[in-house]
Order: structure tokens, then sequence, then C-alpha cells
């Protein structure tokens, strides 16, 4: 479902976008395979993705994370956080950001002409903040869903809300 949210925003958008594209999870893979994907076919509002990861704790330093492997996998071009301004200023138009796990300073959101996303695996404003998939589960949700969002300048999850998608979390889910 994150993966068709951030589709349909991009389908939107009044000429292709140069997004970058922030992430670590598999989750990020998702979003970041239909952005991938979508980069490659003509009218689909996406015209390059790019990649920033974080950098790699030192009791990880030998897995890297899904988004950098899929990047590497898919001669990507990536980034490490956080990118100098000169990298980024004039080469994006917006930023898409899925389970990232960095505040993203102002000026680094100033940087792009287009708000930068988040696609947050949850109905916001519910489970607001990391973890809400366990949340969820934890607390007997019946629904759950997937929130694109505007990224907020000062704080994670709380910017406005572009769309939702909704839907029923199964029966034994754990």
């Amino acid at each position: 479902h994150g993966r068709l949210c951030l589709e349909l925003f991009f389908v939107k958008m009044p000429h292709p976008c140069r997004t970058l594209f922030l992430g670590t999870d598999e989750f990020s893979v998702v979003c970041l395979r239909a952005l991938y994907e979508r980069s490659k076919q003509a009218g689909s509002g996406i015209s390059s993705v790019e990649v920033v990861t974080l950098p790699r704790k030192k009791q990880d330093a030998k897995q890297a994370s899904a988004v950098l492997q899929y990047s590497r996998d898919n001669n990507i071009k990536r980034h490490t956080w956080p990118p100098l301004a000169s990298e980024i200023l004039g080469r994006f138009d917006t930023a898409a950001v899925v389970s990232f796990g960095a505040l993203l300073p102002e000026y680094f959101l100033d940087l792009f002409p287009l708000p930068p996303v988040n696609v947050h695996p949850s109905l916001l404003p519910r489970w607001r903040g990391a973890a809400p998939l366990a949340h969820t589960i934890l607390a007997g949700d019946q629904r759950t869903g997937v929130t694109l969002l505007q990224v907020s300048k000062h704080k994670f999850d709380a910017g406005p809300i572009l769309m939702q998608e909704a839907m029923e979390v199964r029966q034994g889910c754990n």
C-alpha cells in the first residue's frame, strides 16, 4: 500500500520529478522498487531516483541495509547521510522518505522545490513514530493502513496528510 500511495502521488505531478529516496529497511525497499521501476516508464511522474542511506552502526558494519543492498544491486546512485547541500541543491525536485530513522533538518528540507513526502505504515495520527506495525498488532487493532504525508520540519510524522489507504489486519497476524 505504501508503494501505491507513492505511485499515485507522483502520477499527479505536473512534470516528471527527480526524486531523492531516503530509507533503510524492507518496507522502504518495497517503495524504492516501485519508484525505481516507474522511473523507467515514460509518463510515470518520476524521471530519476537516487538514494540516501544512514551510515551503518558498528555492530551492523558487515550487513548492508535493505535499501543499500537494493540500490547496489540495481546500480542506483547512493549518498550517505547527511549529504552535502551541493549534492542536492538543483539536482532533485523532491524527496520520498520511508522508514529512514533520522529527523531531517530544516536546511535539508528547504533544498527541494517541492515539499518532501513520507510514507508511514499506519493510519496517522494513530501510532505516530517508530514501530507502528508492532503497536498495531499489540493493541489488537482491526484496521491499519498507510499514510502519505508531507515531511514536517520539526517533528516525526506530523506534517499534513496527503492521502491514506486503509486495510484490515488479517486474523492471526502477529
